[in-house]
């Protein structure tokens, strides 16, 4: 997207801290912008959604991979260069196969 991000993730430990992630992640990718651009990348905060279960899970992953494509970004979602799962292809997500490739 243009001006914002989506991610569907899941810790994978108890101590897991979305909080965290996602301060590192806005620092590390900011660094660099703001050296360029002097001005900031990111706004200070961000919203969160916990996901109760698998089929809410998938209802939300479907929703993020299609999004570029209701915003008319792409003409195919597969087109959008910024999409993509480092655990499943779009086809399983959109099929909502979200088996979890790791112990719980």
């Amino acid at each position: 997207m243009p001006d914002h991000v989506h991610f569907v993730v899941e810790g994978r430990r108890a101590d897991s801290d979305f909080t965290e992630l996602a301060r590192r992640w806005k620092s590390e990718t900011s660094f660099q912008f703001k050296q360029t651009n002097r001005r900031r990348l990111w706004q200070r905060s961000f919203y969160d959604h916990v996901m109760r279960d698998a089929a809410e899970m998938a209802a939300f992953a479907i929703y993020v991979i299609d999004s570029p494509v209701r915003a008319g970004l792409p003409d195919a979602r597969r087109r959008y260069p910024f999409i993509g799962s480092d655990t499943m292809t779009l086809d399983e997500i959109r099929s909502r196969k979200l088996a979890r490739p790791w112990p719980v």
